[in-house]
């Protein structure tokens, strides 16, 4: 069984048959069962089976199987499950070896907060995940399992929270790892990455030990010979020799005669505690008892040896088998499979049904069989056999019963039996006197199983005076049980004696019921009268001690005796009681009156004289010496007066009256005036004085109106409502003296909501950089400080806590952490503490001042960060109205930061014309409490966008919900892009807005191209205005016409597309080409001809173009010789 030890709590079982379950939280997939869900009840880890052993580390399980291979699944931020990555695993993954074989042959696995450990048949160790303080043994950090080297021989391994430890074969233990606090044990609090014998302080190795246990900072071997030894952090005494002495070598540990604790054979370590089993079955524990895991009765009395663990009636807890220890609780199994706790019970985590701390051992009841024991920080988990034996189950293991009389107790059983069963009750041994009266034969069936029945015991009425004690024997089925019971006898032994002069009656020695009056008488001889009846040893009254025949009562074992005097011979005085007629305590100047009640047996007339037996000077008596005398006082302090009464024959007798006299009375003043308040509706409003002078009485006033209720030195209204809002209270302050008026003071009511807490943002690192979750906190108390835990792991973190703080009295404020780890508060923009160390594993405290006005909200930020899962902070606040004590934050007053509200524009996006202006809106998302100033400003982008106006708007109450505008400008410019620019709209106490400009160029490009056959105007890119028509020509070479101009690119309106001179307007860039075609026209073989005067010549003729028909071709003179 494992159970794991963080504030994640989850717990392992591994059944017989090789199976392991698991149950409770889930978070990183450490039940194995392939989700991330809690869970309530058991479930089955997903495919594992052949399992011989498992464990538990922070966050995440690993189970050795038969065969010896190690799998691991859960938590793998630093590689811990050994798989070759960081990735979390919620079902089991086999830890493997970085070429992609199996870690094999392991015999032995523990894992620590964030590392694991194995050990192999062959000695060897081997080692993976987190390896910040060198707790893996090797030089760096391992995703998979690398063997730590130097190390042979070894037959046990330990892993505590950052640091292990070995044990090897000759009895010799070495360590490695985190040693803050010496706990590695080589002599040195130097962080070792690689094994170091751990040696005593003379140098000599420790030896011949058994076992080993690692926890925390500290490291617990016991040997072979019954010893123990210790060694690491000892604030609380956890090292049990005698000291709180950190120890960088192994101490042994002592009893605290200085003789060693011996004879045993198991240690359980506890979070600052320590359990040892002894071979006698006995438990004796030392260390921290904040808690009373101690178990001898006391808490908060740290034991810096072992003492005994004992039972409520201070008898030793014995017959136990198995010990086990949590954060702050402790365990035990005893032979019959019974469970034991004590210590902290905050989580129910003692199983007694209850969550009361116990300072001794409680039994769980009805919870038998138990047969294996498990303690996380702050639960439990145990496994009990599967087949639960049906058993006697006793309301209790003892039973006094009165001499004469009966008492009872119940018998249940702790299973359903197979079918009806008589649970004989029979006294088998011891007094005889004791018998079972009734409930000799219950009757038990599979309905009734496990309702009380009643047996009563009676004790007989004897003559003894002994306490007899007798076994009463509960069976019938499988295990049966005992009852111890024990006879209070009633009767004492009483002897009467006679002084010389006469005799006493009854005689000797007999035995009388006690407190019962008994008759007794004195009989003087010839000669002699009856003097007194005394005490010679014991408890015992007398009827009246100076009458002869009387009666004496006893309480216990007594001797009495009569006392007798000769006749004739005076007999003194005496006195019967001494006394002040009004009181003990008298306050000058007055004085009192002291009495004194004697009597003479001869009947002597009797003087008082009065004396003062100290400071007589002061003290004057009236004259006349009587029975009662006034007695006054010159100054005050404590008096003895004696009182001497003689009867004028040489007889006397003295008695002493103590008097305390106090000084003057002065009238009452005012030391410590009330304050005025600033509340909100619902909080609490709480006024008080101090003053001077004796024996005041207040009078609390409202409006001034005695308020009936309030006559005491503080005075509250624990809910205020709007109606306080303004009413003036005073107190007026009187004693016998005089009277004194306080300060009439305002209470402040606001019509606002009360605080919540702080908003805490939680980072895996002490840098603010991996933010896991947000979440508001009621209050700053966190670890051993406090019920609240942190929402992840604690092997590196930091929280930052923001809001604002409102005091309820203006004056000056000390605030306090107590810490472990690094912390650093501002209030008001003031830093006021600075103790960034998240290294520290020491608890400190710092303060820093800072004076506040009562109502007023103010900025507060607090952050913590560590690198150690025994992270504390605690954040406290004291000022003149709270006595200068320290107290928590009340929620009440702090408000957790939000995100600020966004101020409203419309539009977000404004397109502005190159050359001209535009305009957004702008409003509050919300009614100001005053007037608000938005400033609108360019910030970043086109330079030749601008705020032309609008820059400074005014929001009043009024009108912070009507848009104002903002007008913005674009310059001409020569390029023809569209600038962009980004308008900041701001106000204090609200996030900015973000306006978008967009710049409309008003020029763009235009491109003309030509197509084969001509020429355009103008040619290629020319800048255009937008929108505006641009004159463009086409040319065509010979034997080419234009065709048409056409849009090759963008989009574009022109005048005419078939003129060879048109116009084109545009809105953005655009490419237009100009088409070209050949004209049809007639070709002749020649351009000249000679023809002969009365001849012919020729030429030919054709088309330049095939024709789309026939063409006639005409040939006619058209000019020239006729």
């Amino acid at each position: 069984i494992a159970a794991s030890g963080n504030y994640y709590t989850y717990s392992l079982a591994l059944k017989s048959d090789g199976t392991v379950w698991a149950w409770g939280d889930n978070t990183y997939g450490q039940l194995g069962d392939g989700t991330t869900t809690r869970r309530l009840t058991p479930v089955r880890v997903s495919g594992l089976s052949g399992v011989a052993a498992i464990d538990a580390g922070n966050y995440s399980a690993m189970a050795l199987k038969t065969n010896g291979t190690v799998w691991d699944w859960g938590y793998n931020v630093y590689g811990q499950l050994g798989d070759g990555t960081t990735i979390n695993r919620s079902t089991p993954v086999q830890v493997k070896l970085s070429d992609g074989s199996a870690l094999e042959n392991v015999i032995d696995i523990d894992a620590g907060s964030n590392h694991a450990v194995a050990l192999k048949s062959d000695g060897s160790v081997w080692a993976w995940g987190s390896n910040g303080y060198g707790q893996l043994g090797i030089p760096d950090p391992n995703i998979y399992p690398e063997e730590v080297t130097g190390l042979a021989g070894v037959t046990n391994v330990a892993a505590g929270s950052s640091h292990t430890v070995a044990l090897k074969t000759d009895g010799t233990v070495w360590a490695w790892g985190y040693n803050t606090s010496g706990q590695v044990g080589d002599g040195t609090t130097t962080t070792r990455n690689a094994p170091v014998q751990v040696k005593l302080s003379g140098g000599a190795p420790l030896s011949g030990v058994a076992g080993i246990a690692a926890r925390d900072n500290r490291t617990v071997a016991w040997k072979t010979d019954g010893t123990v030894w210790a060694w690491g952090e000892n604030f609380f005494g956890q090292l049990g020799d005698g000291t709180t002495i950190t120890r960088l070598n192994p101490v042994q540990v002592i009893m605290q005669d200085g003789t060693a604790l011996s004879n045993v054979t198991a240690v359980a370590a506890g979070s600052s505690h320590t359990l040892a089993l002894k071979e006698d079955g006995t438990v004796w524990a030392w260390g921290n008892s904040s808690s009373g895991e101690i178990g001898d009765g006391t808490q908060y009395t740290n034991r810096l040896n072992p003492v005994q663990v004992l039972m409520a009636d201070r008898t030793p807890l014995s017959g136990v088998v198995a010990i086990a220890a949590g954060q702050v609780h402790s365990l035990a199994v005893q032979e019959d499979g019974s469970v034991w706790a004590w210590g902290y019970n905050y989580w129910g985590q003692l199983g007694d049904g209850t969550t009361t701390t116990r300072l001794n051992p409680v039994e769980i009841p009805d919870f038998f069989g138990v047969v294996v024991i498990g303690a996380g920080n702050y639960h439990t988990v145990a496994i009990r056999e599967r087949q639960p034996s049906v058993r006697v189950s006793a309301s209790v293991k003892g039973v006094t019963v009165p001499e004469g009389g009966t008492a009872t107790f119940q018998v249940k059983l702790t299973a359903a039996p197979a079918a009806t069963v008589t649970v004989i009750a029979t006294r088998t041994s011891g007094d005889a006197d004791i018998m079972v009266q009734s409930g000799t034969n219950l009757t038990f069936t599979t309905a009734n199983w496990s309702t009380y029945q009643t047996v009563t015991l009676a004790a007989a009425q004897d003559a003894d005076t002994e306490n007899g004690s007798a076994v009463i024997s509960l069976m019938g089925v499988d295990v049966g049980a005992v009852v111890t019971a024990t006879e209070n006898d009633n009767d004492a032994p009483l002897t009467v004696g006679a002084g010389a002069g006469g005799t006493a009656a009854p005689v000797g020695i007999t035995n009388v019921t006690k407190y019962s009056g008994m008759a007794i008488v004195a009989t003087p001889d010839s000669g002699y009268v009856f003097d007194n009846w005394s005490v010679v040893s014991g408890v015992a009254s007398f009827g009246d001690p100076l009458i002869s025949n009387t009666t004496v009562t006893i309480h216990g074992p007594a001797v009495v005796q009569a006392g007798f005097t000769p006749a004739g011979v005076n007999r003194s005085p005496t006195i019967t009681s001494a006394a002040w007629t009004d009181s003990s305590t008298v306050r000058l100047p007055a004085g009192t009156v002291v009495h004194v009640a004697a009597s003479d047996r001869d009947d002597d007339p009797l003087t008082y004289t009065w004396s003062a037996v100290n400071d007589a000077d002061n003290v004057t008596f009236a004259a006349g010496g009587s029975a009662d005398s006034a007695v006054s006082f010159s100054a005050s302090g404590f008096y003895v007066l004696r009182v001497t009464v003689s009867d004028g024959r040489g007889g006397s007798a003295i008695s002493e009256v103590s008097v305390t006299v106090k000084p003057v009375i002065l009238p009452p003043t005012i030391t410590q005036q009330p304050a005025g308040h600033t509340v909100c509706k619902g909080q609490e409003a709480l006024f008080w004085v101090n003053g001077t002078g004796e024996e005041r009485s207040y009078q609390w006033y409202r409006n001034g109106v005695p308020i009936s209720s309030a006559v005491g030195s503080t005075f509250s209204i624990e809910n205020t409502i709007l109606a306080d809002n303004g009413a003036k209270f005073k107190v007026v302050v009187t004693n016998p003296a005089g009277s004194v008026t306080s300060d009439e003071v305002t209470l402040t009511v606001l019509d606002e909501a009360t605080g919540t807490g702080l908003k805490g943002e939680y980072f895996n690192n002490v840098d603010f950089t991996e933010l896991l979750l947000t979440r508001v906190d009621p209050n700053i108390q966190f670890g051993s400080y406090g019920g609240w835990t942190y929402p992840f792991p604690l092997d590196t973190f930091s929280v930052r806590w923001t809001g604002q703080v409102r005091p309820k009295y203006s004056e000056t404020y000390t605030f306090e952490t107590t810490h472990q780890g690094g912390v650093r508060l501002w209030v008001n923009g003031v830093m006021l503490i600075s103790a960034w160390d998240p290294a520290n594993d020491r608890s400190y405290k710092r303060q820093g001042t800072i004076l506040l006005e009562a109502g007023r909200r103010y900025d507060i930020q607090f952050e913590y960060g560590g690198i150690s899962e025994q992270g504390n902070v605690q954040l406290e606040w004291s000022s003149a109205h709270s006595r200068d004590q320290f107290n928590n934050m009340s929620s009440s007053q702090m408000y957790p930061a939000k995100a600020p509200v966004t101020l409203v524009t419309s539009p977000s996006v404004v397109s502005v014309p190159e050359g001209g202006t535009n305009t957004f809106q702008v409003k509050l998302p919300a009614q100001p409490a005053g007037d608000v100033t938005v400033d609108v400003s360019f910030v970043s982008g086109d330079t030749d966008i601008s705020v032309q106006s609008g820059e400074n708007l005014v929001f009043t109450t009024n009108n912070w919900d009507t848009y104002q505008t903002v007008t913005l400008a674009a310059a001409n410019d020569g390029d023809i892009t569209n600038g962009t620019a980004t308008i900041i709209c701001s106000a204090s106490g609200m996030s900015n807005a973000t306006v978008t400009a967009v710049e409309v160029d008003k020029s763009t490009i235009l491109t003309l191209l030509a197509g084969p056959g001509g020429t355009v105007s103008p040619a290629g890119a020319t800048q255009v205005d937008r929108l505006v028509a641009t004159q463009i020509v086409a040319t065509a070479s010979p034997g080419y016409r234009l065709a048409n101009w056409a849009t090759a690119v963008g989009s574009a309106i022109i005048g005419d597309a078939n003129a060879t001179s048109t116009t084109v307007t545009i809105d953005a860039p655009a490419t237009l080409v100009a088409n070209f075609v050949q004209q049809l026209s007639i070709l002749t073989s020649v351009a000249d001809l000679s023809v002969p005067e009365s001849g012919t010549a020729t030429f030919g003729v054709k088309l330049s173009l095939q024709p789309a028909g026939s063409v006639v071709v005409a040939v006619a003179r058209t000019a020239g010789d006729s």
